[in-house]
């Protein structure tokens, strides 16, 4: 025996609940008692549904169009920007870790730690 279950709204669930509440009756009186059209229902978890995979069907969308503006600025980053002062962009306390912040910006680790010495301590 394959019984189909029956889904209640909250709304419906929350009325039940206050008619309880409210009067000494038994929960089959409630029920009885209270206006339910399990159509009406249905239909809710279908606009639900339909509004749910509109929503989930942008998301595809978004994940493509997001690596295109990235590669964009990332272009427009490196072009415009001295190597000198994108160095300077990278954060240590930051939360994305420094060897992506470099990657990010088109350093390599090593120019990002070079720290160059002075034209006076160096050996003729």
């Amino acid at each position: 025996m394959n019984k189909k279950r029956t889904h209640y709204t909250a709304e419906f669930k929350t009325q039940v609940v206050l008619e309880l509440l409210r009067a000494d009756q038994i929960l089959n009186q409630v029920v009885a008692n209270l206006p339910f059209d399990p159509a009406q229902a249905v239909k809710e978890y279908q606009d639900q549904i339909e509004e749910l995979k509109n929503k989930h069907a942008e998301y595809p969308k978004k994940a493509g169009q997001l690596p295109l503006e990235r590669d964009f600025l990332e272009g427009k980053l490196v072009s415009s920007v001295l190597l000198n002062d994108r160095r300077q962009m990278i954060k240590t306390e930051h939360d994305l870790p420094i060897i992506r912040q470099c990657e990010l910006l088109h350093i390599t680790r090593s120019t990002y730690y070079y720290k160059p010495t002075p034209v006076s301590d160096r050996v003729s």
